[in-house]
């Protein structure tokens, strides 16, 4: 492993391949039930953009993540957030349920909101110095 490097972890074989034909160092891997395939604490950034809602055992994702991250590594993370203008707006006149949350025929099986992420991180040894 060498300072510039980058990994993939994805559930689908079609995106680890497409990865690895751009030189990108990809594993297949079902991160709802499996260990990332790496040793503790050896990135010093993780991202896991658009990922937690769709997984079941969140805290589990988010516990690997960590044992992955060195001291002091930084984790960017997002989610759908369905206390959104729009989601409320859908909510309040529309009779929708929130945008993008886990619903009936939905591939989302979790919902955020902001403190709800921050619930989670926290829970998992994430400390958060930063959100948009």
């Amino acid at each position: 492993m060498s300072e510039n490097d980058c990994y993939l972890c994805d559930i689908s074989e079609k995106a680890v391949i497409k990865a690895r034909n751009k030189g990108i160092k990809a594993y297949v891997c079902d991160v709802d039930n499996e260990k990332l395939p790496f040793h503790d604490g050896i990135f010093d950034i993780v991202t896991c953009f658009e990922v937690l809602e769709h997984v079941i055992n969140t805290d589990f994702v988010l516990s690997e993540i960590n044992r992955v991250l060195k001291q002091n590594g930084i984790f960017i993370v997002s989610t759908p957030n369905v206390n959104s203008i729009y989601s409320l707006f859908a909510q309040i006149f529309m009779d929708y349920p929130p945008i993008a949350s886990a619903r009936y025929k939905s591939i989302h099986v979790r919902d955020f909101t902001l403190k709800t992420l921050k619930i989670a991180l926290h829970i998992n040894g994430f400390e958060v110095s930063k959100t948009l």
